[in-house]
């Protein structure tokens, strides 16, 4: 850690020399500007002045699989890449670029070559804002879960792909999210423009990770009801009773974990600690009947179950730290 001794100038401003290293790292020069922020815990953050210059990448594709091409891209995006140029991409492989590109809120196909591909952000900070983003992967993911567990008990093939189908979105989301939160630790944007504290931000990021977990486990129950298979008798009555008792936590989760409110948390927990056992009696008479689709439900349901109760200790741990 360096130290610096403040100085007084002109009577009511204070002054402290940078680092000659960090200047030359960032190839600042006298009469360059930086952004100068001070978070809620009383640090003083000095960064580049990010609006000035894109973070440029350029990312070569020619020995990756397919699967490697897409969270090369991704990672690129969360890391608030402004601009990409992606080189080595010729047939499928191209296919997969733009497949990604697709998938990714703000990014625009800007040049398409032979071999090479140039993608440019023009995401806006001001379009959707960090919490906003949260707030919609909560709420599309707890509706979701909601829906495919209505859909298994009739097996309602055509909601089924509905809720399959809405998964990328959440998804895309979620890339966004992480996106608007890696530039808040970077400090390429400030807490007054996310809306929130850095350490509210951590709290939240755990949040939305849990509710997009319970996205993807509301596809795998989808998945199953698709099947349409015969469940044994009672079997189906058995999971809505106790699936009663696990989703409507998924709201209060969204509740609490908004106001962060350590009394509704503590209540979820209680719940979902008791809904273990029922879960697992039901996951064994579904193996039992040879019923092994209705025993990833099962599965998928846990999730939901372990996820809210995720959901609720991090919200007493913040709520304890932040003394509420």
């Amino acid at each position: 850690m360096l130290t610096r001794k403040i100085q007084q100038t002109g009577g009511s401003s204070y002054i402290i020399t940078l680092p000659k290293k960090w200047i030359t790292q960032h190839s600042l020069k006298e009469q360059d500007e930086v952004n100068v922020s001070v978070r809620s815990t009383g640090e003083l953050l000095i960064h580049p002045n990010f609006s000035q210059c894109d973070y440029q990448r350029t990312l070569n594709v020619h020995a990756l699989a397919l699967d490697d091409i897409a969270q090369e891209i991704i990672a690129l995006y969360i890391a608030s890449a402004d601009h990409i140029t992606i080189i080595g991409v010729k047939g499928e492989k191209k296919s997969k670029v733009k497949e990604v590109i697709g998938g990714l809120i703000g990014f625009e196909i800007l040049e398409d070559m032979a071999d090479s591909i140039v993608v440019q952000s023009v995401l806006s900070s001001r379009r959707i804002t960090f919490l906003q983003t949260v707030n919609q992967i909560c709420a599309m993911s707890e509706a979701m879960a909601n829906e495919a567990v209505a859909t298994f008990l009739i097996n309602d093939k055509v909601s089924a792909q509905s809720i399959i189908d809405r998964d990328i979105e959440v998804d895309k989301l979620y890339f966004l999210m992480l996106r608007n939160f890696w530039a808040l630790v970077q400090g390429k944007t400030t807490e007054e423009q996310v809306g929130c504290t850095l350490s509210r931000a951590i709290y939240y990021r755990k949040v939305a990770t849990q509710f997009e977990r319970m996205a993807d486990h509301a596809v795998k129950i989808a998945a199953v009801a698709k099947l349409n298979k015969q469940a044994p008798p009672g079997f189906k009555k058995k999971f809505q009773q106790t699936a009663d008792k696990i989703l409507p936590l998924l709201k209060q989760a969204i509740s609490f974990s908004k106001d962060i409110k350590k009394e509704g948390a503590y209540g979820a927990l209680k719940v979902v600690n008791r809904a273990a056992a029922e879960i697992s009696q039901l996951y064994k008479a579904a193996v039992k009947s040879d019923y092994l689709e209705a025993a990833l439900a099962c599965d998928s349901l846990n999730r939901l179950r372990a996820y809210t109760s995720n959901i609720a200790e991090v919200t007493i741990d913040l709520a304890i730290l932040e003394d509420k």
